[in-house]
C-alpha cells in the first residue's frame, strides 16, 4: 500500500510546511533539473535552506533542503519580478490535490495533475503567471478555478462526508478500515498522526503507510518516521536505488543470458569438432601418396585412383585441376598442418569456453543477492551499457544540455557530434526550430515547440541563437552569425559523418 501522493498525506505535508517555512522570505525562485523549482528560503538556522517541488509527470513530491547550492550556471530564473515575498501560509484545496502558498502579495498554486503538474501564481490583481507552460486560452478559467476552491490546513471531522473524495482516495483508507473494524475516521486520523513506514522493493511491490496499517506486517524490512517530507525524501532515494537495481539487474540477465547462449553453441560445435579428432595424419597420408606417384599426377586433374600403400587399398583423392602436380600435393601438407594448428586450438578454446560458461552461470546464480555496487562493476567489466535498453524520446532528453528560457521554452544543446545527430535526428520534431552557429564546428541547437499555433517570439529565437553561438568555435567572436531554421528543413543522408547535416532552407541572425 503505498500512499506518498495520498490527499491526506498531502495535508499532513501541509501541516509540516506551515511549521517549517511560515513566516520566511522567498530570496529566490529557479530552475535547475527539467521540471523541479527550486526555491530559496533562507532561515535563522539554514542560510541555503531550499524548498523543492517536482512538477514531473508521475513524480510529484514536495522536499525541503536544508543545504543547497544553486548552480553557477544551466538554470533559469522565475518569478523573479515578484520578489521578495513573505510566507504567510500553505493550505491544500478541499477534495483536490492543489496545494496553496499565501505570500504578502498573491499566492502560488503548485497543482499535482499527471502530465498537468505545475506551479501558478496569482497576484493581488489576479494577474497570473506560470512555472511550465499552459494554454494561455484558457488563463481565465484557471485564475477562475484556482482562486474559487476552498483551502483548509485541517479536516473537520465533524463534516466529513468520505463520499466527497476522489474513489482513489478513499479506497484503500475503506479496505483498511474494514480489516480492522475501525471507523474511517480514525484511519484517516492515523495518517495525520503515526509514524510513517516506507519500503521498496521492486517496481511492484511497496509501502508508504501508517506503521499502524495492517499491511506493515506482512514486510520484514522497512523505515519508519514521524515527518512525511523525511520519509517521502528517504523513500525517494530508496526507491531510486531500488530502481537502479532493477534496471542493472535486468541488463545484467539479459546480457549474460545471451552470452550464456552463444558460449553454449560454440561449446557444441567445438565439442564435435574436437570428437571427430584431428585429420593431420589423414592429409599427410594423402599427400604422401600423391609424393609418391607424382610422375603420374598432371595439371588439369580433379581427381585420380592410387593404390594406398598404408592400407593396400586403391583410394580416389581429389585434386584442384587448375594446381600443377607440386602446387596439389603442397595443397595437401600444408592441410595437415593447419588442422594440427587448429585442433590445438579448439581443444584449448573448448577448455577455456566451459570455464568461461561456468563462470557466467554463477555470475547468473547471483544476481539476485548483488549489491548496486556490485552489479556496476560488472557492468563495467562485462562493457555494457544503458544503451541495452530501450530508448524512447523520454529518455532521450535526459543526455542533451536543457535550458529553460523565460520559464517557458525549452531548449536542448548537443554535447558531441553523435550526440548532435541523436539531438537532430530523433529527438528533434519536425517543427521544432534547429540552430547552428554559421561556417564553425559547433553543437545542434533545438527549440522545442509544444503549442503549433504559436511561433517562438524573436526575443526568444535570438536568445537560442546566442546558445548556439556559445557553443561553436565561434564563441569568443565579436560577432557570431547562427543559422536557423525548422527541423522539417535539416536533411541527414547515410554518406554525411556524424553530426554533418545539410539544410534546405534557412535564416541568418
Amino acid at each position: 500500500m503505498n500512499l506518498i501522493r495520498n490527499y491526506f498525506y498531502l495535508l499532513r505535508c501541509v501541516k509540516e510546511l506551515n511549521n517549517r517555512l511560515s513566516g520566511l522570505i522567498i530570496e529566490d525562485i529557479f530552475s535547475q533539473e527539467k521540471d523541479i523549482i527550486f526555491i530559496h528560503i533562507p532561515s535563522d538556522k539554514y542560510d541555503n535552506q531550499h524548498f523543492l517541488f517536482s512538477a514531473v509527470s508521475n513524480d510529484n513530491y514536495f522536499l525541503i533542503k536544508s543545504h543547497h547550492r544553486k548552480a553557477k550556471k544551466n538554470f533559469a530564473r522565475l518569478f523573479n519580478e515578484l520578489l521578495p515575498l513573505k510566507i504567510d501560509s500553505f493550505s491544500i484545496a478541499e477534495y483536490d490535490r492543489i496545494i496553496k502558498l499565501d505570500t504578502n502579495n498573491g499566492a502560488f498554486y503548485f497543482v499535482l495533475r499527471g502530465n498537468s503538474s505545475n506551479v501558478f501564481y496569482i497576484n493581488s490583481n489576479l494577474s497570473l503567471s506560470s512555472f511550465k507552460k499552459y494554454d494561455t486560452e484558457n488563463e481565465d478559467k484557471i485564475i477562475k478555478e484556482l482562486t474559487g476552491l476552498n483551502y483548509i490546513k485541517e479536516i473537520d471531522f465533524a463534516s466529513f462526508n468520505p463520499k466527497a473524495y476522489n474513489n482513489s482516495v478513499m479506497k484503500p483508507l475503506i479496505q483498511e478500515s474494514e480489516i480492522r473494524g475501525i471507523s474511517i475516521e480514525e484511519i484517516i486520523s492515523e495518517v495525520f498522526e503515526e509514524d510513517i513506514s516506507y519500503a521498496k522493493y521492486s517496481s511492484n511491490d511497496s509501502i508508504f503507510c501508517p506503521n499502524t496499517f495492517s499491511v506493515v506486517n506482512q514486510f520484514d524490512e522497512f523505515k519508519t518516521s514521524d515527518s512525511y517530507l523525511e520519509a517521502s525524501d528517504s523513500y525517494r532515494a530508496n526507491a531510486f536505488y531500488s530502481d537502479r537495481k532493477e534496471v542493472n539487474r535486468k541488463i545484467l540477465i539479459s546480457a549474460i543470458s545471451k552470452r550464456l547462449e552463444r558460449v553454449s553453441n560454440k561449446i557444441n560445435e567445438l565439442t564435435v569438432r574436437v570428437e571427430n579428432k584431428s585429420k593431420e595424419e589423414y592429409y599427410n597420408k594423402l599427400g604422401n601418396i600423391l609424393l609418391s606417384n607424382i610422375h603420374t599426377l598432371q595439371k588439369g586433374m580433379d581427381e585420380i585412383e592410387l593404390l594406398d600403400f598404408y592400407d593396400d587399398k586403391e583410394i580416389i583423392i581429389k585434386l584442384d585441376s587448375k594446381k600443377n602436380p607440386k602446387e596439389n600435393i603442397d595443397d595437401y601438407f600444408t592441410r595437415s598442418k593447419s588442422e594440427r594448428i587448429n585442433y590445438v586450438k579448439s581443444v584449448e578454446l573448448l577448455e577455456n569456453l566451459k570455464n568461461e560458461y561456468h563462470k557466467l552461470h554463477s555470475i547468473f546464480e547471483t544476481i539476485y543477492e548483488m549489491e548496486i555496487e556490485q552489479m556496476d562493476g560488472l557492468i563495467k567489466r562485462m562493457k555494457l551499457t544503458t544503451e541495452q535498453k530501450e530508448v524512447g524520446e523520454s529518455n532521450l532528453q535526459d543526455i542533451f544540455r536543457h535550458y529553460i528560457i523565460e520559464g517557458k521554452y525549452h531548449l536542448f544543446v548537443g554535447k558531441d557530434n553523435k550526440n548532435n545527430d541523436l539531438l537532430t535526428t530523433r529527438f528533434a520534431k519536425q517543427n521544432d526550430y534547429w540552430f547552428h552557429a554559421r561556417s564553425v564546428p559547433g553543437s545542434h541547437v533545438v527549440l522545442r515547440v509544444d503549442n503549433l499555433k504559436e511561433n517562438p517570439p524573436k526575443n526568444i529565437l535570438k536568445a537560442a541563437a546566442s546558445v548556439a553561438a556559445f557553443y561553436s568555435k565561434a564563441k569568443t567572436a565579436s560577432l557570431a552569425p547562427v543559422s536557423y531554421t525548422q527541423k522539417k528543413y535539416v536533411r541527414k543522408n547515410k554518406n554525411m559523418s556524424l553530426g554533418e547535416v545539410a539544410l534546405i532552407k534557412e535564416e541568418v541572425v
